[in-house]
């Protein structure tokens, strides 16, 4: 019984850092295609509109992105 513990805790020790690291990976790809999306839209906003580029805020009312992505954006 006790070495069974032993087992699963050397398992948990390995395997709790490598899924942090992992989120961290996924947070910064997360926030990096939010960014291409946005950009993205801002060129399709500017393609119907005469070339005017947009704000954020006018993509947004518009209907282009939604307020999640108008946030992550917008972070520094």
């Amino acid at each position: 019984m006790l070495i069974v513990l032993l087992i699963i805790s050397v398992l948990v020790l390995l395997f709790v850092p490598n899924l942090s690291r992992y989120r961290n990976h996924v947070d910064q790809e997360s926030r990096e295609a939010i960014i291409q999306l946005v950009d993205t839209q801002k060129e399709l906003y500017a393609l119907q509109n005469n070339g005017r580029v947009p704000t954020v805020e006018e993509l947004l009312n518009e209907g282009y992105i939604k307020r999640e992505h108008a946030e992550i954006y917008q972070r520094p």
